[in-house]
């Protein structure tokens, strides 16, 4: 599971490597990469309290839960934060030209609004759009989710058809959504819009059945071949994603009950590790190689150069990836074991 999680983000590196689109057209594998990691943490957050968490009860385990989030998620982003813009300070601010206004870079809630990061994409809220790593969108809806986690799940104990009214009230109109954005970054970028994907993940943990299912590898097979065929033969954008997310998150639904029954082994944990970090760091990484780099492949084909920037955009982000896990993922890792007091379970990450 772990080296899947590792692709899902290299998918991530890819799409946003220049040429790709011209040689592919627009593959959306950035957009089927962040759904296929929305279902994984669908399945892999109520997991995780309820092995590590649920024990304390609800004020204690939640608050536990909470803070262990937050150390997963803040300090290698903010990390991201600053070397984005160490390289602004370097470079100028053109290296910041894919946002919406360089005004922004003068206001205070702009910096604001992406150091808090829960609420960044209620641009209205915050009065403009303006994101120092734009792939960060993905982690307010991560954090939108967790927040309600310990919520679902303690519902759950207490009254089981209310919470599960409202999740399905959630899944439809995320569907919906899907097909049919309404263009406002406050919606079509919330968890509201998302939903669908993280609660087929917890659907999912909630279903030994659906469980036993994921260990039939011929009929796993067959269903993704189904969801390819359907997507080559589509011609409405969203539905060919659609299905090739599914396809995705049917190896996922695989691994994912490995991962429960087995565990990790070392170097699977290793490379699980490197693709949070992978993730958010590789938009400066990609940034500053193509300034550095992206001119001298003029001699190559269109295909050879996209091959030889999306190399250096692999290496490049999952080496700042594996470096800020020594620097910064590690020694925060020991803390949040602490915090936890020990209660672990060796096929659950956090």
């Amino acid at each position: 599971m772990g080296a899947w999680r590792l692709v899902l983000a290299w998918l991530v590196v890819a799409d946003h490597t220049a040429g790709l689109t011209g040689i592919t057209g627009n593959l959306g594998l950035g957009k089927i990469a962040v759904a296929t990691f929305f279902f994984i943490s669908g399945f892999l957050m109520p997991l995780t309290f309820d092995t590590h968490y649920r024990a304390y009860g609800t004020r204690i385990g939640s608050r536990k839960f909470y803070v262990n989030r937050f150390l997963r998620i803040y300090p290698i982003y903010w990390a991201s934060l600053a070397v984005t813009l160490l390289a602004v300070i370097a470079y100028g601010p053109s290296l910041m030209e894919h946002a919406t206004t360089l005004q922004d870079l003068t206001r205070v809630r702009t910096y604001l609004s992406n150091a808090l990061l829960l609420g960044l994409n209620q641009t209205r809220a915050w009065g403009g759009d303006f994101r120092f790593n734009p792939p960060a969108w993905t982690l307010d809806v991560e954090l939108q989710y967790y927040v309600l986690v310990p919520f679902i799940l303690w519902m759950t104990v207490w009254n089981r058809r209310l919470p599960s009214a409202l999740l399905i009230v959630f899944g439809v109109v995320s569907v919906y959504l899907f097909f049919r954005p309404v263009g406002l970054l406050d919606i079509d970028r919330s968890l509201l819009a998302w939903s669908s994907f993280f609660l087929l993940g917890y659907a999912f943990y909630l279903s030994p059945r659906l469980q036993r299912l994921a260990q039939c590898i011929p009929l796993l097979a067959g269903a993704i071949l189904i969801a390819l065929v359907v997507m080559g033969l589509s011609n409405h954008q969203n539905v060919a994603h659609l299905f090739a997310t599914l396809a995705c998150m049917i190896v996922s639904a695989h691994l994912l009950v490995l991962q429960k029954n087995r565990g990790f082994g070392p170097f699977d944990r290793l490379l699980g590790d490197l693709s949070y970090p992978t993730y958010i760091l590789h938009w400066i990484c990609v940034q500053l190689i193509f300034r550095w780099l992206g001119t001298r492949f003029g001699f190559l084909s269109a295909t050879q150069e996209f091959a030889a920037l999306l190399l250096l955009n692999v290496m490049g982000s999952t080496l700042a990836a594996y470096a800020s896990l020594r620097a910064i993922g590690y020694p925060i890792e020991a803390l949040r074991r602490r915090i936890r007091d020990g209660k672990s379970h060796r096929g659950v990450p956090e």
